[in-house]
């Protein structure tokens, strides 16, 4: 992952400072493990006896993008962010105002959960930066995990194919069943997309599920939802998380790989080779 800049500098007495003073210093009160090592525990340190409260979860695919942090399985606090400006400098104070209200110490987080993707660029980058941040210096695991699993349409739907627009014609997203992945999110045309969806019904839904159902490749039996709410959520996306840390399925700071399945258009742009007109 490339470095990224979480947010600009902030005066002391700001929304976030509480929270960026206190993470400096994290890693100097907590025993746990030290912020130089790798954040994997081992099985005995996530076991049922050993609590992974408090846990924070970010999610920055889509904007506004929001925060959670959960104080046990069944007390979790959720946050948008707000809607303009930059999304970097909102992220720690977002956290801030979260933790002040549950009454936690960053250096009190035992599980921090990072949503990968796809979607915006610039906002995964940031995302990103801050898990891996926070990871290594309160210090706690990562668990970083497609954004798409944090999708509020999966608790109420058995089968469920999320497309959303990787513009210039293309189609991004997965399809789940019973809120699990079928296979990682993937990028293709509609009717390629639509070509990989299975089983005798479910829903479609997402801002291109409506071109993905309109290719007619759609198995019988899938119904198309244009109105369903799809946006990732950080509470879902905390669950979800919390899920994958009781099997240890946990990702170094380090070793965070976002799932930008569309390269940029600088990037295509190189791939072109160039013609050359002769007189």
């Amino acid at each position: 992952m490339d470095a990224c800049s979480c947010g600009t500098a902030e005066p002391k007495n700001s929304p976030g400072s509480w929270w960026r003073e206190r993470t400096s210093g994290a890693s100097r009160k907590s025993p746990r493990r030290s912020p130089m090592k790798s954040a994997r525990p081992s099985a005995e340190e996530v076991s049922p006896g050993n609590s992974l409260f408090p846990a924070l979860a970010l999610e920055t695919s889509t904007r506004p993008g929001s925060v959670a942090l959960a104080l046990s399985q069944d007390r979790l606090l959720f946050r948008p962010l707000p809607g303009g400006g930059d999304l970097a400098s909102h992220l720690l104070p977002a956290l801030d105002s979260l933790a002040r209200e549950a009454g936690v110490e960053p250096g009190e987080v035992r599980l921090v959960v990072l949503g990968t993707g796809p979607g915006s660029f610039t906002g995964l980058r940031s995302g990103a930066a801050a898990a891996a941040v926070l990871s290594a210096y309160l210090p706690a695991p990562l668990v970083a995990l497609s954004s798409l699993e944090g999708s509020p349409i999966l608790s109420s739907h058995r089968r469920v194919a999320l497309c959303l627009d990787a513009l210039r014609g293309q189609v991004q997203g997965g399809v789940f069943q019973e809120g699990a992945p079928l296979f990682p999110p993937f990028l293709a045309d509609p009717a390629e997309f639509a070509a990989r969806i299975e089983g005798e019904e479910g829903v479609l839904a997402g801002n291109a599920a409506s071109r993905v159902f309109a290719t007619g490749k759609v198995p019988p039996g899938w119904t198309l939802l244009e109105e369903a709410d799809w946006t990732p959520r950080a509470d879902l996306l905390l669950r979800r998380g919390l899920a994958y840390a009781r099997k240890s399925a946990f990702t170094p700071p380090q070793d965070i790989q976002l799932l930008y399945l569309r390269p940029s258009a600088a990037a295509e742009k190189k791939r072109t080779p160039k013609t050359e007109n002769h007189p």
